[in-house]
């Protein structure tokens, strides 16, 4: 009777379980998809900003922007996919938060700084040694990049050695001496 008892226990258990789970499961993938968007909304906002008034206050002047190269575009999505992708995935809390940071702020902010520039001048020096506002782009992203790989080189490091462990915990208890144990009695 009481293991009976115990079974529609566990059973109730588990539906609640995986009740809980189908309720949950659009939720988390939904946020992650609605953090990309966001991003993606938030650095097309800035590459559009406002008009600007004109000083007299008289008549709005519209700011033209350059576009921002296809190179970097393609460059900023792929950031951006590969932090989505580790959001959820970074291990350490100093690597969620610097994939947070590098959504959030970092790249929507280096973006900015160039769009910042004049129009005409992408091509202008900006520094002592002649790099021009775009290599300086070019220069953020690819610390941007850099360091996502770093995190994702650090996630994999982590998930390997955990499966690793796992291995020497199933050859430890379930290795060759102990197969003969689990076999099914004839």
């Amino acid at each position: 009777m009481l293991l009976g008892v115990v079974g529609v226990g566990v059973l109730l258990a588990l539906w609640v379980v995986v009740v809980v789970a189908l309720a949950v499961w659009p939720v988390v993938l939904g946020g992650s998809v609605t953090m990309l968007l966001w991003a993606i909304w938030r650095l097309r906002q800035r590459q559009a900003p406002p008009p600007v008034a004109a000083e007299s206050g008289a008549l709005p002047i519209p700011r033209v922007q350059e576009p921002l190269p296809t190179s970097v575009l393609e460059r900023i999505d792929r950031i951006n996919r590969k932090a989505a992708a580790l959001a959820e995935r970074a291990g350490s809390s100093e690597d969620r938060y610097l994939v947070q940071r590098t959504l959030d702020d970092y790249l929507p902010e280096a973006v900015d700084a160039y769009l910042s520039l004049p129009p005409g001048s992408a091509e202008r020096p900006v520094t002592p040694e002649g790099r021009t506002g775009l290599q300086l782009l070019e220069d953020q992203l690819d610390l941007l990049e850099r360091g996502l790989d770093g995190i994702t080189d650090h996630a994999w490091q982590r998930g390997a050695q955990r499966l690793l462990a796992h291995q020497r915990f199933l050859e430890e208890r379930l290795g060759a001496g102990s197969t003969a144990e689990l076999e099914v009695p004839r």
